[in-house]
């Protein structure tokens, strides 16, 4: 349709109608269609991987983000030396803030020393062939968020002097690992992949590390943990079409106008003769075609426009987008300002706090179960009842400033010795005779002493 053939009365599209009116200027008439239902995406696993994960770039950024962070913290071996301080320090590993953190180091010092060689070490090293331990670990983190699951398979041999040791950790592609249910308690019979259904994984070799799930709909439903992306698919589907929305709109430059004579219906009337209308077609585009694109057309006639559609700014895709963007962080337990750079008007304190807070709240509790996890499945397969996993996360440039604070505040009160400060500040012991006493200000005196020293006001106040 030219950009003039609006005008020809003969010649009318569905969604146009002109009527020129002697008394009245031309009316532009569109029909509006009512809006189609939401479509949602579908509620499955794959789905949040492929249209959270692998397409959405703000969601990927944090994800990558927490998922390099977790590759931080190395896993160190430690064997028991008091169980009574191992036992509190377990119990301070389910709070993962930073405000316990002196009396979590000072406790791991005392509970524990540390393994600098051992067949577990080397697993955790290598967990596979075709994988190193920084892989292994992103790809749990991945799959434990997207998926609910993350699902680890021990291989062992059944004879020889490392019979029923785990030798190799394989991360299975949990969004394709199915549960089959057995009888009476046996809640879990077998595992499959559903691209192989015909091989059975026994459940023994398989450790899952899940998030909570309230679906019971099923028996054994409740035992398939929730994607985080479940409780935000409307918003997953909202923040994908914006971008979509966002970039059409770049593309075409805006809203479309439609251009037209700023003629009444006298005037409009006087130009129905179709060959006139055509030779003022014809000189348009020209017009047009000359300018090329941004140019200024130049024309005898007085021209009005009508905008079709909205503009970005109109329908307000960035701050929709700011806004999303906000939501994801919170998901993932993330500060915006660290991450994705939103920190125009922070301080240097406030930066430090949202790095520390994003480090302890979504990166450190996923460490927590996966050391768990391990703890309960992959360290008894060696039957020693005093190994103990850990990660380190005083590692983390994040966590490193608070400890450097925390053992100046532990200097300053006086009541620890000087081994136990060093040990928060991963300084190892000091071997003087002095490493494990109490040192204090030399100028400080008993107040009862100080009192019998002051002179007396009635001598003063010669009295």
């Amino acid at each position: 349709m030219g950009l003039f053939d609006f005008l020809n009365t003969k010649k009318q599209e569905k969604s146009l109608r002109v009527e020129p009116i002697a008394s009245q200027p031309a009316q532009l008439v569109l029909r509006q269609f009512g809006a189609s239902p939401v479509i949602y995406y579908g509620d499955n696993t794959d789905v949040y991987l492929r249209k959270g994960y692998e397409s959405n770039h703000v969601i990927f950024t944090l994800a990558d983000w927490c998922g390099k962070k977790m590759t931080v913290a190395p896993p160190i071996l430690y064997r028991t030396k008091n169980k009574s301080a191992a036992k509190r320090y377990k119990q301070l590993l389910k709070s993962n803030g930073f405000e316990n953190s002196a009396d979590k180091v000072i406790l791991k010092s005392l509970a524990f020393e540390e393994v600098e060689e051992h067949p577990i070490l080397d697993v955790l090293n290598k967990p596979n062939p075709f994988m190193n331990w920084d892989e292994f670990v992103y790809g749990y983190y991945i799959f434990k968020q997207f998926v609910g699951n993350a699902m680890i398979q021990g291989v062992w041999t059944e004879n020889g002097i490392n019979a029923g040791k785990i030798q190799q950790l394989w991360l299975l592609p949990s969004n394709y690992i199915q549960a089959y249910s057995g009888e009476g308690l046996n809640m879990i019979d077998y595992y499959t992949d559903s691209r192989n259904p015909s091989i059975k994984i026994p459940t023994e070799q398989i450790v899952t590390i899940r998030n909570f799930s309230s679906d019971y709909s099923t028996p054994g439903s409740q035992l398939q943990g929730q994607s985080i992306v479940k409780a935000a698919a409307r918003l997953l589907k909202k923040s994908n079409e914006a971008l979509d929305a966002e970039t059409e709109a770049l593309q075409n430059r805006g809203a479309a106008k439609l251009i037209f004579p700023k003629l009444n219906g006298e005037q409009l009337q006087n130009l129905a003769d179709e060959v006139q209308v055509d030779a003022i077609n014809e000189g348009m585009r020209k017009r047009l075609r000359e300018a090329g694109n941004q140019g200024v057309v130049v024309n005898s006639i007085p021209l009005d426009s009508i905008t079709i559609g909205m503009s970005p700014v109109d329908l307000q895709i960035l701050e929709t987008q700011k806004a999303d963007t906000a939501f994801w962080a919170s998901l993932f337990h993330i500060d915006t300002r660290v991450v994705l750079n939103s920190h125009e008007s922070s301080t240097k304190d406030n930066m430090q706090t949202a790095r520390l807070y994003s480090i302890t709240d979504g990166v450190l509790p996923h460490l927590t179960a996966l050391a768990n996890a391990l703890n309960n499945w992959l360290i008894p397969s060696y039957k020693d009842e005093n190994l103990f996993l850990d990660f380190d996360d005083s590692v983390f440039p994040e966590m490193q400033r608070e400890y450097r604070e925390t053992a100046k505040q532990m200097k300053e009160a006086e009541v620890f010795t000087t081994n136990e400060i060093r040990a928060v500040l991963k300084y190892g012991n000091y071997q003087g005779e002095n490493g494990d006493k109490i040192l204090i200000s030399t100028n400080k005196q008993i107040l009862d002493d100080l009192a019998n020293v002051l002179p007396d006001a009635t001598m003063e106040a010669g009295y």
